[in-house]
């Protein structure tokens, strides 16, 4: 991530995931993520991590998050959030 204030980034997620998708929450307080590589087909991760914003902690896993990885969108209320399988 950039951090505006202090002018320099700071990595939150280390390795080479592939396809990457990434989605901040309507209000900014939360970071969704996919990745092509967390698939049920790959036994590289789960599927869809949710992570604050405050402090980029994830949150515990999401029931059955792994056919998560063609994509991900907020709602606008944020209330919900879309995934795709590829």
């Amino acid at each position: 991530i950039w951090d505006t204030a202090a002018d320099q980034w700071h990595t939150i997620s280390r390795g080479s995931p592939w396809g990457r998708r990434l989605k901040v929450s309507p209000g900014g307080e939360y970071l969704a993520e996919v990745d092509q590589t967390r698939s049920t087909d790959w036994t590289a991760g789960g599927g869809l991590m949710i992570r604050t914003t405050t402090d980029w902690e994830l949150l515990p896993p999401v029931p059955d998050g792994s056919h998560t990885t063609g994509g991900v969108a907020f709602s606008r209320d944020g209330l919900f959030i879309a995934t795709g399988h590829m």
